[in-house]
């Protein structure tokens, strides 16, 4: 009994001490796939902080690796340079992500589309453009996009586009994809929090070292240096649109990239949200909810308005 007490109060006394274990919140901006990708983690000390912070950074590297239609060297391009020739083999991770983009181009009855890249740059969303693409202009440049082009085989995992010309490119995804794929690396090494912003597509786990909620300020999509709200965010995803920094401007008119005059600013809830917020801002605005519930069986947040100008 001497012995025993003096064991159990030692174990009580260790466990008290690991649940008051004091947590520091770590954070750091790396740029990636051509954005700022603000990378925070809460872990026991600062040093195994930053070390989380580069293994979800090569991480975010390794995804750009693979998707990039810029490197030569990669799946994507491989898959580019291959179309109209013959169909090219390619990582689990690669034919999934496309299946999954062919779901979301059939869900949007083909508004959102990988093959959009096989468009020439009729379009330009930067201010520069100084009149506007004919309707022959437009005709060709998308004589070449089509998802129903991409054949897939899932017994040899290939995919082959069928123009010589075609491309894909996950301008739409991509960076909510590479996102994720941290967040699972960190939480498989028992990493207990963080946010993974990617340029305004985000995903969070866990709360803040105090305990509270992470806080999402919202941008007025009217004046991107104020806030319009702030969005509590727990153990989910957030997306958002804005219509600031792409834009037609010719004729004294400016209009924005985002195709529905219904939503300047949107925010989504879900595991995959980062994806499909890019599909919803080519819908109705009656349809997102139906899709979500009805194809992709997800609960979500939509927050959808209009500020006054």
């Amino acid at each position: 009994m001497r012995i025993i007490l003096p064991l159990l109060f030692g174990f009580l006394m260790f466990m008290g001490t690991a649940q008051e274990r004091k947590y520091v919140t770590v954070k750091k901006t790396v740029k990636l796939m051509g954005s700022d990708f603000d990378i925070t983690v809460v872990a026991p000390n600062e040093e195994l902080g930053y070390i989380n912070i580069d293994e979800a950074t090569a991480e975010i590297s390794r995804i750009e690796k693979m998707i990039s239609s810029w490197d030569s060297q990669s799946e994507t391009s491989l898959i580019n340079k291959n179309a109209g020739i013959k169909p090219v083999k390619v990582s689990y991770e690669l034919y999934n992500l496309i299946e999954r983009a062919i779901q979301y181009s059939e869900i949007t009855y083909g508004a959102f589309d990988i093959t959009f890249a096989s468009m020439d740059q009729v379009w330009k969303f930067d201010g520069t453009m100084e009149y506007e693409p004919t309707h022959e202009e437009i005709r060709k440049s998308i004589a070449k996009v089509g998802y129903k082009k991409i054949i897939l085989n899932e017994e040899n995992r290939t995919v082959f586009l069928k123009e010589k010309g075609m491309q894909i490119s996950f301008g739409g995804v991509g960076k909510g994809f590479a996102a994720d794929k941290a967040k699972e690396l960190l939480t498989s090494k028992q990493v207990v929090a963080g946010v993974i912003n990617a340029s305004g597509d985000l995903t969070t786990w866990g709360t803040r070292a105090s305990g509270e909620k992470w806080m999402l300020g919202i941008a007025n999509p009217k004046n991107k240096g104020k806030i319009f709200t702030w969005l509590p965010v727990l153990e989910s995803s957030v997306a958002t649109s804005r219509s600031f920094d792409q834009y037609i401007n010719f004729k004294g008119k400016s209009t924005p990239i985002l195709s529905t005059p219904e939503r300047d600013t949107l925010q989504l809830e879900s595991k995959a949200c980062m994806s499909l917020q890019k599909v919803l801002n080519f819908v109705m605005p009656w349809r997102p909810l139906f899709l979500l519930w009805e194809k992709m069986q997800v609960s979500h947040l939509l927050i959808n308005f209009r500020l006054p100008r």
